[in-house]
């Protein structure tokens, strides 16, 4: 995952997790809204592609 520091609010709404070092630590799914979890991925997909276009 990339770009957890912008994505704050949906952190916090997220459920149980914990971050390492560019990871997002999850033990169990039901302990998360997955919903909030496809946001922060495509987040992190489009922050992605704007850090390294082509």
């Amino acid at each position: 995952m990339s770009g957890l520091s912008n994505q704050q609010e949906n952190l916090d709404r997220l459920g149980r997790f914990k971050t390492g070092k560019g990871c997002l630590y999850i033990r169990k799914l039901e302990e998360i809204k997955l919903d909030i979890l496809r946001q922060l991925i495509e987040e992190s997909v489009v922050h992605l592609q704007q850090k390294y276009p082509g």
